[in-house]
């Protein structure tokens, strides 16, 4: 169990992950391989850059 995951985290808790716009999967984490394309972690869909700002 890392520190995150008891609650040991400095400053409170992790944000609730935001459901994919195109298939409602909860992302965490947006992964951009080149600088024009970005898709939600972990189903894959195509989004945008700012989808968990």
């Amino acid at each position: 169990m890392t520190g995150a995951e008891s609650g040991d985290e400095a400053g409170g808790s992790e944000p609730e992950p935001k459901p994919c716009p195109h298939c409602g999967v909860e992302v965490t984490a947006v992964i951009q391989l080149i600088p024009s394309a970005h898709h939600a972690y972990p189903c894959g869909c195509a989004v945008r850059g700012d989808l968990l700002e």
